[in-house]
């Protein structure tokens, strides 16, 4: 390992684990206790040195954007912002450098929690204003893993963090195929063909991205809808509306994940871009956001902080062990 990089571990009551690295604030193994056995229920490499050179944002932190800004620039009162490209013509997650490429540093720890910290100088990836951040891991009594995202910045700028973790409740030898998904969204947000927000909505009821009702990945990925086909799986954002709930489960029906944020949308990718050493679809990947390219579309949810405004941000991730087929 690095000799800047440190591991953290964090246990609650029921023998769950999560192990955090402070390269890039990430989650490198959620171990959960189902039946009285450990599974890793995330994807990860088997050696740290890896993360160094991930290209897929393996349990990262997310950061300063998450998501696409299209053409790597924004407007704001009438000034121009230009951000460092690293997707084409557009910035991707925050930049070449975003915030899963850095090295946080320890706030504080507990046996059930780790809080870590990074200062983000102005300018960094294009982004104006000096911001500090602030993300913590913490077991709650209710075998729920709450991460939350702090930010406050001297100067208006945007801000949408999020974690990348890759599920697979099977463990992470498995596809994701047969996981089913629910969750409680009646629109996603439009994209253009390279997956930029145009700053519209488009109604899902009735159709093929429709996940009101619980959907297997395997019906979502075969689909022959042509956002999906294009997309050769999901990856679009879901508005969520107000408590909505993400349920995951998978085929064993053994293991239930729920996830609950404050943030109003959340990406769903089903991992379709994995390579070696992963497979597609191998990991399934929920990321709760501001909506995507949220500094071009000012009537999308406002995503800016600044003096008198920061970010206050959860994802709760709750754990219920099913009913065996």
């Amino acid at each position: 390992m690095h000799p800047r990089h440190s591991l953290y571990k964090i246990f609650n009551e029921y023998g769950d684990r999560a192990t955090i690295l402070n390269y890039g604030a990430r989650v490198v193994s959620l171990d959960i206790n189902v039946n009285q056995n450990l599974r890793n229920i995330i994807l990860g490499y088997s050696e740290m040195y890896d993360y160094i050179n991930d290209s897929y944002y393996m349990g990262a932190t997310i950061g300063r954007y998450s998501n696409r800004i299209k053409n790597s620039c924004y407007e704001k009162d009438g000034k121009k912002f230009v951000l460092s490209p690293n997707e084409g013509e557009n910035q991707l997650h925050g930049g070449p450098l975003g915030f899963d490429r850095l090295i946080w540093s320890e706030h504080s720890k507990s046996d059930s929690h780790i809080c870590l910290e990074y200062f983000s100088t102005h300018n960094d990836q294009g982004f104006p204003g000096n911001m500090s951040a602030r993300i913590s891991y913490a077991w709650e009594s209710d075998r729920t893993l709450r991460i939350d995202f702090a930010a406050s910045s001297d100067t208006e700028t945007p801000v949408s963090l999020t974690n990348h973790n890759y599920y697979n409740l099977n463990g992470h030898q498995s596809s994701i195929k047969n996981h089913t998904i629910q969750l409680d969204a009646n629109e996603i947000t439009s994209i253009h063909h390279d997956f930029t927000a145009t700053g519209d909505f488009e109604s899902v009821i009735n159709s093929c991205l429709d996940l009101n009702h619980e959907k297997s990945i395997s019906a979502l990925i075969n689909s022959e809808d042509p956002m999906i086909k294009h997309a050769r799986g999901l990856d679009f954002n879901y508005v969520l509306t107000k408590g909505s709930v993400v349920s995951v489960t998978n085929e064993l029906k053994d293991l239930i994940l729920e996830l609950r944020t404050n943030y109003p949308g959340i990406q769903i990718y089903t991992g379709q871009h994995l390579y070696k050493p992963f497979e597609r679809y191998q990991g399934l990947c929920l990321e709760p956001q501001f909506y995507p390219c949220s500094p071009n579309h000012p009537h999308f949810p406002d995503c800016f902080i600044g003096p008198d405004k920061i970010l206050n941000k959860f994802i709760k991730l709750r754990f219920k062990e099913g009913d065996l087929l």
